[in-house]
């Protein structure tokens, strides 16, 4: 059975929760965070996991509308 916010508390070494998403600054320069569920009704109950981050290590400058749309309208090269 799944559970949420109202039977479990999550927790991280780093980053912000907002419900259950949990949000990390892309200035974090770890490879991991640590996530934790603890059952609220018994603290005894839980769970912890590593979870690794992939990175985009390259910055790939991404082509603005106008450019897209100046690409679209270019005639076709025809081949031979």
């Amino acid at each position: 059975m799944p559970l949420d916010n109202k039977q479990i508390t999550l927790s991280s070494s780093y980053g912000k929760w907002e419900g259950n998403d949990l949000i990390i600054n892309p200035a974090y320069k770890k490879d991991s965070v640590v996530v934790t569920a603890v059952l609220k009704d018994n603290a005894s109950i839980n769970s912890s996991i590593t979870i690794y981050l992939k990175k985009n290590l390259t910055q790939e400058k991404l082509r603005t509308e106008q450019e897209v749309l100046n690409d679209m309208r270019k005639p076709k090269k025809k081949k031979g």
